[in-house]
């Protein structure tokens, strides 16, 4: 008898799932058909109620309106779901809503349509079309259409076109069409088309268009077209299309249209003003307002034998 029991209920729910005939279940006006084992849409629904309260077990979304509590997804969801999943959605293939607040777990991925809002974590990756916000991780990446704010994890790499707030940690690398503000982690390169702010720590590069401020390191170089600002140090070199501000140090070059601080490199090259302390084996400005310290320096307003000096070069206005 148990068994019997066991049976009847394990095809129930199947045929549930699949789309039961309105003998077994009423049929959604937008949705699929479905058992509803509650009142007023609370309880439990085996199938596609577009609204429902409580537990919501579904072959494959599409159509949904909200749910609040735990939506379970068993099967690939629809292109276009929508709706708002408010609580725990999980799916054994991947998740997907037009918002999900809460925790969203898939074992392929999660895919918010507009945002998600709580912890997400794909066991391959994590794909929005809008914003992320929480703690989001993704086996291999995570990749938002909007911005990411909060702690955001990707195990190769992490790409958000509307720009990251936080942490962001990335295997190989974090990449972004808008601003890089927090802790930027990379194990190959950080790059932002704008600005990269706070502490930017990359195993081969951070690179920007915007500028970049902060705590900036890199093993081979620093590289942005606008300011660098802060501590930075680099392997190899480091360029900016305008001022270093701060403290720079490099083993091999320092390039820099203006320096206002102290430039450590093997060369450094200041295309403009320099404004206080360059040490290296070769120091070069066209404009001295400090004082350089090398093998060789030269400093284009200087005049005569003191443009090109051993050891010491100085000019104060």
């Amino acid at each position: 008898m148990a068994r019997f029991r066991q049976q009847a209920f394990a095809i129930l729910a199947f045929v549930a799932l699949a789309g039961p005939p309105p003998l077994f279940g009423q049929e959604a006006d937008r949705g699929g058909s479905s058992l509803d084992l509650g009142v007023s849409g609370v309880g439990i629904s085996l199938g596609g109620s577009p609204r429902w309260t409580g537990v919501r077990i579904n072959g494959s979304d599409r159509y949904l309106e909200r749910v609040d509590g735990l939506n379970l997804t068993l099967w690939k969801p629809g292109d276009r779901v929508g709706g708002v999943v408010n609580g725990l959605a999980l799916g054994v293939l991947a998740p997907r809503a037009g918002r999900l607040r809460g925790l969203s777990v898939g074992i392929l991925g999660v895919l918010p349509e507009r945002d998600a809002i709580g912890v997400t974590i794909g066991g391959l990756g994590v794909v929005s079309e809008g914003r992320l916000v929480g703690v989001t991780v993704g086996g291999l990446g995570v990749v938002s259409e909007g911005a990411s704010y909060g702690i955001s994890i990707g195990g190769l790499g992490l790409v958000a076109e509307g720009g990251a707030n936080g942490l962001n940690l990335a295997g190989l690398g974090v990449v972004s069409e808008g601003p890089l503000n927090g802790v930027n982690l990379a194990g190959l390169g950080v790059v932002a088309e704008r600005a990269v702010i706070g502490i930017n720590l990359a195993g081969l590069g951070v690179v920007s268009e915007g500028g970049i401020r902060g705590i900036n390191l890199a093993f081979l170089g620093l590289v942005s077209e606008r300011e660098i600002r802060g501590l930075s140090a680099a392997g190899l070199g480091l360029v900016s299309g305008r001022a270093v501000e701060g403290v720079a140090a490099a083993l091999g070059k320092i390039d820099t249209s203006d320096l206002v601080g102290l430039s450590v490199a093997g060369w450094n090259r200041v295309r403009g003003q320099q404004r206080g302390l360059t040490i290296g084996l070769f120091n070069q400005t066209e404009e001295l307002h400090g004082v350089q310290l090398g093998l060789l320096n030269f400093a284009g307003n200087n005049r005569g034998l003191a443009r090109w000096t051993p050891i010491l070069n100085l000019h104060f206005d």
